[in-house]
């Protein structure tokens, strides 16, 4: 390993050989198993039809990931199948179980949180530009190129927080003054105006960018639970 960086490349137990390639897989398979058994369950005994669905699309966007014949993370877009499962489909998801329904405010709130964890992978992704090329590992990041990369990085950034304050002044979630409350998720800008800070400047040194992965990480942590704390705090003021 030429590089090491805690929040790219992985883990490396099974490079260091921690744990045999045959238990990886195991473990694996193991915890599919059970979550799609939960959601089979819950299909069930709730009745609730279209979860299969959105299950569905779980398990195979899993297996499609880094599965043969189609590695989708090997062809440019595992960065769109994390944001889409982490963010919409796992919030709709979590809606329809608890309210036997869909309705387009779970949705719209999942997209900045979908970007938010798709930046997580996608500066993850730069200490690990010549590890990807040298497999065939041809991710966004290193088919756009450095520059590039580092506008989409802002971008997805900057389109969280645009979301949020469009939902807030749209009265999306809750009606009048109460639906301000949701800006709070705005107090995790300082997460991001330093990753994209750090970024900017050492996005070529897998060390010195340890902090803006760090910071990412964080920036999606705290924008996500301020969010659902005000989502929560306008919608019990507005009743």
């Amino acid at each position: 390993v030429k590089h090491q960086n805690p929040f790219a490349g992985g883990g490396r137990i099974l490079t260091a050989g921690l744990v045999k390639p045959s238990t990886h897989i195991l473990v694996a398979i193991t915890c599919l198993v059970l979550g799609s058994l939960i959601g089979l369950y819950f299909i069930f005994a709730l009745s609730l039809p279209y979860l299969f669905l959105l299950g569905l699309i779980g398990v195979i966007s899993t297996y499609a990931y880094v599965g043969p014949p189609f590695r989708l993370a090997y062809r440019g877009v595992g960065e769109l199948i994390v944001g889409l499962n982490f963010g919409p489909v796992m919030t709709l998801g979590a809606y329809y179980v608890q309210a036997h329904s869909f309705a387009i405010e779970p949705l719209l709130a999942s997209i900045p949180v979908g970007l938010l964890i798709a930046a997580v992978l996608w500066i993850n992704e730069f200490p690990d530009m010549d590890a990807d090329n040298a497999v065939g590992k041809k991710t966004l990041v290193l088919r756009l190129g450095y520059a590039k990369s580092i506008s989409v990085y802002v971008g997805m950034v900057v389109t969280a927080y645009i979301l949020i304050i469009l939902y807030a002044f749209l009265e999306i979630f809750s009606p009048g003054i109460t639906s301000l409350t949701s800006l709070i998720a705005l107090l995790s800008l300082p997460f991001a105006a330093k990753a994209i800070k750090i970024l900017r400047v050492n996005y070529k040194d897998p060390h010195a960018i340890i902090p803006a992965n760090a910071n990412t990480i964080f920036l999606h942590l705290s924008f996500g639970v301020l969010a659902i704390l005000g989502f929560a705090l306008g919608a019990a003021l507005g009743l």
